[in-house]
């Protein structure tokens, strides 16, 4: 917990305790925790929202039948969400390890230190969900979970709907978040903030490229009017 903290407040600290001791499994623990109480409070926002998304030929059957099926599989999507959070902040810790290896560095930096400071900047991101959550409860007629202060407030409501999604996670807590990796990776490896930077969004960007192409392609599969 304690690094957690230190990470949102003094994240090169935070960084220096992890370059000497790196810890991750109880600041795991807790975000997953966390992660898992927020998806069960923002589903039945998430069930409207789909719904609302079926296509026009969807009969009420449908729509019933739809928001059974995905209230049955709250149980499991919730127990193994932590699973998919530690696959993917692996593989995330992974790619910015071999990112950073472009530049030359005499730091003897381990992925197991990397991934240890991933896990705590992604303090930031759950932050994010829990405006998501106050933000769903303040406004029904929500697309998709929102995240507070995107850049996608600058869009039309009436964009598509992907794009805005897109663009959404270019948010206050995400760029929060790619500062503080950014001091994290210049502080283990001993490099130029403006190295670490370039490093940090670069390996940012191509993850949520990756995650907008899976919606992309789950939208033409599944004929949901996104």
């Amino acid at each position: 917990m304690k690094l957690l903290l230190e990470i949102l407040i003094r994240p090169r600290s935070a960084a220096e305790m992890i370059k000497q001791r790196p810890q991750w499994v109880w600041q795991f623990v807790i975000l997953a925790l966390v992660s898992v109480s927020l998806a069960i409070l923002l589903h039945p926002h998430v069930v409207n929202m789909t719904l609302d998304r079926l296509p026009a030929s969807a009969t009420v059957q449908d729509r019933m039948e739809v928001g059974r099926m995905m209230n049955q599989d709250l149980a499991t999507k919730s127990a193994f969400l932590p699973m998919r959070m530690l696959i993917g902040w692996s593989a995330f810790a992974l790619m910015l390890l071999f990112a950073c290896k472009t530049w030359r560095t005499f730091e003897p930096v381990r992925w197991y230190q990397v991934f240890s400071l991933e896990i705590a900047a992604e303090t930031t991101l759950v932050l994010g969900q829990v405006a998501a959550l106050v933000y769903a409860s303040l406004n029904q007629a929500l697309a998709f979970v929102r995240i507070p202060f995107g850049v996608d407030q600058i869009m039309p409501p009436s964009a598509d709907t992907l794009v805005l999604m897109a663009l959404n996670s270019v948010n206050v807590f995400s760029l929060w978040y790619i500062v503080m990796l950014a001091i994290g990776v210049r502080t283990l490896y001993g490099i130029s903030m403006m190295k670490s930077l370039i490093t940090v969004v670069a390996v940012w960007s191509i993850s949520q490229i990756v995650n907008v192409s899976i919606l992309w392609f789950l939208r033409d599969a599944f004929h949901f009017q996104l």
